[in-house]
């Protein structure tokens, strides 16, 4: 078995099966649409970028071993887990719209340390209290109306 520690695939069509073989990956970027996402939750993945728009296949994200770092930079489509994401660290939403209109989803990753929100799309920052945040960024957010979760952050 083999450890990468920065692998980076991109293209219209992103065949998965390239990861077959792989212990670990330290950093992966996936640009494209996926394929054979199942192949994904058989290596440990530290970090993921995903930017890839029009995914057909679902990405369990809750299923990726060892994951710590997580970036997704397109609107995106079949995405599932990421309030099941309780080992993450590190945490970039471009362009997140939650249908809660706050980040209520967010609410149970208690590890989390940094949460960098671009192009936010939700009314409040509620589900955030209670956090551990080190370091929140919020970038071009023309709806967001209520910050007092800031205020309920841990120490």
């Amino acid at each position: 078995m083999e450890t990468k520690d920065i692998m980076e695939l991109s293209g219209d069509v992103i065949d998965l099966s390239e990861l077959k073989g792989r212990d670990k990956i330290k950093e992966l970027t996936l640009s494209g649409m996926l394929k054979n996402t199942e192949m994904l939750y058989s290596v440990e993945v530290e970090s993921l970028i995903l930017d890839n728009e029009d995914n057909t296949e679902e990405v369990r994200l809750n299923e990726i071993k060892g994951l710590k770092s997580l970036s997704l930079i397109k609107p995106y489509r079949n995405i599932r887990g990421l309030s099941l994401c309780s080992d993450l660290v590190k945490l970039r939403l471009n362009m997140y719209a939650p249908s809660s209109k706050d980040l209520s989803e967010l609410s149970g990753l208690e590890n989390l340390k940094e949460l960098r929100l671009t192009y936010l799309k939700a009314d409040s920052l509620k589900g955030i209290e209670g956090l551990k945040l080190e370091k929140l960024e919020i970038h071009n957010s023309k709806t967001l109306k209520d910050i007092t979760a800031v205020e309920g952050l841990k120490d």
